[in-house]
């Protein structure tokens, strides 16, 4: 088994404000018990940073893991302190997409922030909601690799997350097949 770690600090000057973004990210490598594919477990953590800018026009969208050249097989995505309404409907919504079909990607696929996967108990609907997510290959019917996870603004206004928003993404990723 391989590991590997890496945690570190991202600063620039943006238009004159200090922009930092903390990000940790892990992997290690296992052998299939069939003999078959090398499988590489991610974590990362990524800062929704409240300083780098409101999310701007709808669609406008914050990457949060690129994985072009692999694809998840498996993975869950946590979102935590996003505005919500009091229903826990978010204005932001998770985008899961390929990234190996070039110019004019059309395979994405849109998850709502919704009460179906709003995590009640660290969630305070009206204000800022937590959110959970599973992701597969297959899932919902997508027939294409998933190599790209992002939240992207659904709303017709700016938006900010909380100054304590946050992702999390662990993730079995795969070797694309040539």
């Amino acid at each position: 088994m391989k590991y590997i770690a890496l945690i570190g600090v991202i600063v620039a000057v943006v238009g004159g404000v200090i922009v930092s973004s903390l990000y940790l990210s892990t992997a290690n490598t296992v052998q299939a018990q069939d003999g078959g594919h090398m499988a590489h477990h991610a974590v990362l953590q990524v800062d929704i940073d409240r300083v780098y800018a409101p999310f701007g026009q709808p669609g406008f969208f914050k990457l949060l893991a690129d994985f072009t050249d692999m694809q998840v097989m498996h993975g869950h995505v946590a979102i935590s302190n996003v505005n919500c309404d009091t229903n826990g409907k978010s204005p932001f919504v998770a985008v899961i997409a390929n990234a190996n079909v070039g110019a004019g990607n059309t395979q994405l696929h849109i998850i709502p922030l919704d009460s179906s996967n709003l995590v009640n108990d660290v969630s305070f609907p009206g204000k800022y909601c937590t959110y959970h997510v599973d992701i597969h290959a297959g899932m919902d019917g997508i027939e294409f690799p998933i190599t790209d996870i992002a939240l992207a603004n659904s709303s017709n206004s700016a938006q900010r997350p909380h100054s304590t928003a946050s992702a999390t993404i662990h993730a079995e990723i795969v070797k694309m097949m040539d």
